[in-house]
């Protein structure tokens, strides 16, 4: 019996996540003094339920991302592991980071001048952190996908 290779025209699975350039991410967590996150947390919660099968609400993810960055942590963590990439990070300190950081701010908040300088400062310097915080997550995002794992142009 003679066998021969068919090649294969099924399409690599979709990625979990959205490839975002860190260039990019950082550039549009700036400009927009960090509601492109609301968009960044969309876009990956929508990609992981439509490619998992799944009914969660990426809208409400979205919307109250200190309940569900955690989560979103882990997913992406496991999926870097899944595809055998080397990337050291550490998904619960960065969730666990833009939570505090999140809620600290708000504390703050409550019981500052808004005007004033040091809470100016203050608010910079949690803004950087948070910045920080969401890049470790986009870092591992994009080393589980470097190789040609950009899809749509994204």
């Amino acid at each position: 019996m003679n066998t021969t290779e068919i090649p294969s025209t099924a399409s690599p699975a979709p990625s979990l996540f959205v490839y975002v350039p860190m260039r990019m991410f950082v550039v549009l967590s700036v400009v927009t003094l960090g509601l492109y996150w609301y968009v960044w947390f969309y876009r990956n919660w929508a990609r992981y339920n439509e490619v998992k099968g799944l009914d969660l609400i990426p809208l409400l993810r979205c919307l109250f991302p200190i309940f569900f960055v955690y989560g979103l942590c882990r997913k992406v963590d496991r999926y870097v592991k899944a595809t055998g990439r080397e990337h050291e990070w550490s998904p619960d300190d960065a969730a666990i980071a833009y939570i505090a950081l999140s809620v600290g701010l708000w504390l703050v908040s409550n019981f500052m001048a808004v005007g004033s300088v040091l809470f100016a400062v203050i608010t910079l310097v949690v803004f950087i952190h948070q910045i920080w915080a969401l890049a470790n997550v986009q870092r591992a995002i994009n080393a589980a996908q470097e190789e040609g794992g950009c899809e749509e142009g994204e």
